[in-house]
């Protein structure tokens, strides 16, 4: 860096992302298998490739241990769409492995850049990911979606128009936040869904996800059980009778909603 480079705050949306259960992961053992440095790497690789898969003038990612930290503009075109995207891309990945992401993210005063990172969003984004978020959910306000709707794309898409697209990702949850909604069926990417193939593998996906529901309900950890009882509630409400009736009229695939629900 010259000694006449300017240092100061740029207004940026950030994500501040931790991986739940790293630190028991790293110390102990999975599937009564052990942990290699060689699996780590796996995880923490799927979580930077998809963090910097969407490009954008201002975005940064910093990644230090199970933590990752996404920056942007808050006016940066569409990158909130393709971040939140990322986001739920590395959720799905990560179930494979029964793990689960929980996160924060804010806007406001933020430096950013490959050697440092700070600002006042950072610590609201932290605060949020530690505090507010609880459950395997990435957390962020209505002002954040906001701030972010004027700077589409696409010059067909109004500003409510954006928004709904923004929404289409995410799910109000009942204490305000939105989340970036990895549980319910994809409506978003529907188009894509002509293919029965697609569908079926979604639909293991969920089958994967009740598996690790069910054992997580088993913890005799109060706080960690209290993370499966909410994902047993979102996961039981994802199969709605439009979701059923998708399946059945588009995909000609029955599925019970007694067999698939967790009890």
């Amino acid at each position: 860096m010259n000694e006449g480079s300017i240092i100061e705050y740029s207004q940026k949306v950030v994500f501040f992302i931790d991986i739940l259960g790293f630190k028991s992961l790293i110390q102990g053992t999975k599937d009564k298998l052990p942990i290699t440095p060689k699996y780590i790497k796996t995880l923490l690789d799927i979580i930077n490739d998809y963090a910097t898969s969407s490009t954008g003038p201002s975005k940064i990612v910093t990644q230090f241990s199970d933590s990752v930290v996404i920056s942007f503009n808050y006016n940066d075109p569409a990158q909130l769409y393709e971040t939140l995207l990322d986001l739920s891309c590395i959720q799905t990945r990560l179930l494979a492995h029964g793990l689960f992401i929980r996160g924060g993210c804010a806007l406001g005063e933020v430096y950013h850049d490959e050697k440092a990172l700070f600002g006042p969003a950072v610590n609201i984004a932290y605060e949020l990911e530690s505090k507010c978020a609880v459950y395997p959910r990435v957390i962020l306000s209505e002002d954040i979606i906001d701030a972010c709707v004027p700077f589409s794309t696409n010059p067909t898409h109004t500003t409510d128009v954006h928004r709904f697209l923004l929404k289409r990702l995410l799910c109000q949850d009942t204490d305000g936040y939105y989340y970036i909604d990895y549980i319910s069926f994809p409506w978003f990417l529907k188009k894509d869904f002509t293919d029965k193939a697609l569908v079926q593998g979604w639909l293991e996906n969920k089958k994967t996800l009740k598996f690790h529901i069910e054992n997580g309900l088993n913890n005799k950890d109060v706080s960690i059980k209290q993370k499966y009882f909410w994902l047993k509630e979102k996961f039981n409400k994802s199969f709605t009778s439009e979701v059923v009736n998708f399946y059945k009229t588009e995909m000609d695939l029955d599925v019970n909603i007694e067999e698939v629900i967790i009890k």
